[in-house]
């Protein structure tokens, strides 16, 4: 990693930290919560043999007549089933800052809509996602356990090193389940 890349993380952490800090994340029922959702915001994985296993989770939505919004880079819309891909919300180079954080106009753009849930697909730490996630207004954030996740989502799903396919199950599991 180099020196400016290093820096501009550690400037990315020192911001996310502060911010969050004045946030609280309160307890709340998963099964009433899950059961009675509708709008999902889903954001894809920054990983490409991720992203195509965690095509799964979205079919598993659509079969449970959930409305989803899904964040994606530009460049990988066309690789999802154009009927499961009502609401995009695509991201660019331009919607990303000099510190690696979503810029004010994409976080407004994701705060246009409400969401009931949002789950990060990405199971390896992804500070854009990730801060992404604690901007949105909504009662359950769902992703992965990854170092620091505790701040960003009130429900968490362990991977411990699955392999991708089996995790995006084991997390459509998980859905089910409530």
């Amino acid at each position: 990693m180099a020196l400016t890349d290093f820096l501009k993380s550690i400037i990315a952490q020192y911001l996310i930290n502060k911010r969050i800090n004045n946030q609280s994340i309160d307890e709340i029922t998963y099964s009433s919560l899950l059961k009675n959702s509708y709008s999902f915001l889903i954001m894809m994985p920054e990983e490409e043999v991720d992203f195509h296993h965690s095509i799964y989770v979205l079919e598993y939505l659509k079969k449970e007549s959930k409305h989803t919004t899904i964040m994606t880079k530009d460049y990988r819309v066309s690789l999802i089933n154009p009927k499961l891909r009502s609401n995009l919300i695509e991201h660019e180079i331009r919607d990303v800052n000099k510190i690696k954080l979503p810029t004010k106009k994409l976080i407004s753009k994701l705060n246009e809509k409400n969401y009931d849930v949002v789950i990060d697909l990405n199971r390896k730490e992804n500070l854009f996602y990730s801060y992404a996630v604690s901007q949105v207004k909504s009662k359950l954030k769902i992703g992965f356990v990854k170092k620091g996740s505790d701040k960003f989502y009130n429900f968490q799903i362990a991977c411990n090193g699955k392999e991708p396919e089996e995790a995006y199950k084991n997390l459509v599991n998980c859905l089910q389940m409530f």
